[in-house]
């Protein structure tokens, strides 16, 4: 017998406009229910509500929901109002309105969606987690939506949750990222994609029906989840003792979980398959519930793979936990959903269903988000430790991806999807920017998929190199929706030229390499003297050089500490000399060491400096870094 659950939320307006909805009017008559979706989530047996102090319940998908006291609320709010809410009925199918493509959601785990319209084939259009869909209307339920549960946004000590409903009347929240400028304290908003955010919740179906964001409060600055919208191809900044400390604290000393002392194997997994273990880590404690899961606990299996409900005994079996997350990283992550020319390639962030490993990976819409909450609670409790660190870009439509700049430069792939290229929020990495020897400015990215030796095509059955697998894109293919904080800006450094300045005088070499792998604990950092000798120990001073490898990139830098102009590393009474000596044209400084003469970095050296390192000298006023 099945069992009668609740459905979702889904907002609905009856008056409907023959006007086109969101750029779409060319699939309004398409038949939703003869398509079908290609492949199937990658278990759809249950899924997990965990809050933010790790609390777990346990819900199982049922093939029908259905509330048939609903009935007589829909006749009366088709009479009687505007505004409506649509509630999903269990496991459905959909169309992407913008592009024809089949996907899935689940009304056990999905929340309200905002409609749009009703289209002459009798389908439903609304829009959840980013995408407008067209659903069969034997799958909807309508009712009025002030008396139905909607989901909000709302801002709380300085965090941003979004507040939802699963199984018609429970409720839930997931933390979603930070407050943002444009957003009240303790304020409560109204979004169905997360990145326009609306005070009323009838002014954004106004704008959601005319196919605008104009009375958005961020109607030029859509808002992206760090965590949910950073691509797989990055490196966490998080050790495997942080992963480890988490679990034990959730679970306690004594916890069976299989997620106990597996920080090392995600971390394993990422070095040995270029894909961030924080996100698969994230995904795992979604997936298997702590590393307490059946699935888990008799299979080693993190994930749910294969978990159908169809048949949940041919669920993958794994010899140890480390097997699991290589299995996940490589198969499922790297050379599946990361691969341009795979179905379910939609980018490589986690994502919702508008775009990202979401889409397909599972029916649940907020999938995505409900893992990037694991890793904001990750990071508050390790000093925003890895939070921000790297610069995000989204892609809309068709952006082709190349080897190189400039005329000689290859195609590698084309962003998009591996069913339907033009597509919108897929997300790049920004690791650099180049000009080619075309006169266009590129954008330098990790690639998605691996590449072949030469660099030449991709090659997504390959090892992940990150050191050979950069590619590059148009700068004006992108908008960048995140800026990155890099390791030097973490240290109170920055970059002028060709130098690198804001280190205080008497660091050591040690206890700046200590402080670089405080940050972010994969960099690496090499030290040389000025003679170009690697050093382990003694004092960082001007002229001498670091490596450092940030995101799978090694840059040097020369430092440049302002008054140590001998570089000892030291502000002390041979600097003062030797700055006079430059005044009085007895020997000139040149290089690092005249930018650290140039105190006052007006560009030349005079009394002024003299009089500055002289000052700093008799502990009158110390030299601004």
């Amino acid at each position: 017998m099945k069992k009668l659950v609740s459905f979702i939320c889904i907002v609905f307006i009856v008056i409907v406009s023959s006007a086109s909805v969101m750029n779409a009017q060319d699939t309004e008559d398409i038949d939703i229910a003869s398509i079908t979706p290609v492949g199937q989530p990658e278990q759809d047996e249950y899924f997990y509500i965990l809050d933010e102090n790790g609390n777990v319940e346990y819900v199982t998908y049922d093939s029908y929901a259905y509330d048939e006291s609903l009935d007589a609320k829909e006749r009366s709010a088709f009479r009687n109002a505007k505004y409506q809410v649509a509630k999903i009925t269990g496991y459905t199918t959909y169309t992407e309105a913008a592009t024809g493509l089949a996907g899935y959601t689940h009304g056990n785990s999905a929340t309200d969606a905002a409609y749009i319209q009703t289209n002459s084939n009798g389908t439903v259009r609304v829009k959840q987690a980013g995408v407008v869909m067209d659903i069969p209307k034997a799958n909807v339920s309508i009712v009025d939506y002030t008396g139905c549960n909607v989901s909000t946004y709302t801002t709380s000590n300085g965090k941003l949750y979004h507040n939802f409903f699963y199984n018609q009347t429970s409720k839930a929240s997931n933390w979603v990222g930070y407050q943002q400028g444009y957003m009240a304290s303790n304020a409560t908003y109204y979004s169905y994609d997360g990145h326009y955010f609306y005070t009323k919740y009838e002014t954004m179906i106004d704008d959601y029906r005319n196919n605008t964001y104009q009375h958005a409060i961020n109607p030029n600055t859509p808002y992206y989840s760090y965590y949910q919208f950073l691509s797989h191809r990055s490196n966490t900044g998080f050790a495997a003792n942080m992963f480890d400390n988490r679990i034990i604290e959730v679970q306690g000393q004594g916890t069976s979980s299989k997620l106990r002392n597996a920080g090392k194997d995600f971390i394993s997994a990422q070095n040995t398959y270029g894909v961030n273990a924080g996100l698969m880590w994230a995904v795992s404690i979604n997936e298997s519930g702590w590393g307490l899961s059946q699935l888990s606990l008799e299979r080693n299996n993190l994930f749910g793979h294969k978990a159908y409900d169809s048949n949940v005994g041919a669920a993958e079996r794994y010899n140890s936990v480390l097997d699991c997350v290589n299995t996940h990283a490589k198969t499922y992550i790297s050379s599946g959903y990361l691969d341009p020319t795979d179905y379910r390639y939609r980018g490589p962030h986690l994502g919702d269903k508008q775009s990202g490993i979401n889409v397909k990976y599972a029916s649940d819409p907020y999938w995505g988000e409900k893992a990037a909450q694991q890793l904001y609670l990750l990071a508050e409790r390790n000093n925003r430790k890895d939070y921000g660190s790297y610069s995000l870009g989204s892609v809309n439509g068709s952006a082709n991806i190349y080897n190189s700049t400039g005329s000689s430069k290859k195609l590698l792939y084309t962003t998009g999807s591996g069913e339907n290229r033009n597509l919108d929020n897929n997300m790049v990495i920004i690791l650099g920017e180049e000009r080619g020897s075309d006169g266009v400015v590129y954008y330098k990215i990790p690639s998605d998929s691996a590449l072949t030796e030469n660099r030449v095509a991709i090659n997504p059955t390959g090892i992940y190199k990150t050191g050979r697998d950069y590619a590059y894109i148009r700068k004006s293919d992108v908008k960048v929706v995140s800026q990155g904080s890099s390791v030097l800006d973490r240290l109170g450094m920055r970059q002028e030229g060709s130098y690198v300045l804001g280190l205080k005088p008497n660091t050591s070499v040690q206890a700046f390499t200590q402080n670089v792998k405080a940050i972010d604990t994969n960099a690496f950092v090499n030290v040389k003297n000025a003679s170009g000798q690697v050093v382990t120990s003694g004092t960082m001073g001007t002229g001498m050089t670091f490596t450092l490898k940030e995101n799978g990139v090694l840059t040097t830098y020369t430092v440049v500490i302002k008054g140590d102009v001998d570089g000892d590393g030291q502000i002390r009474s041979i600097d003062y000399s030797i700055v006079k000596n430059d005044i009085l044209n007895i020997r000139k400084l040149s290089k690092a060491y005249a930018t650290a003469g140039d105190v006052d970095g007006d560009g030349k050296i005079r009394s002024i400096d003299y009089s500055l390192i002289k000052n700093d000298i008799l502990n009158i006023k110390d030299i601004v870094q």
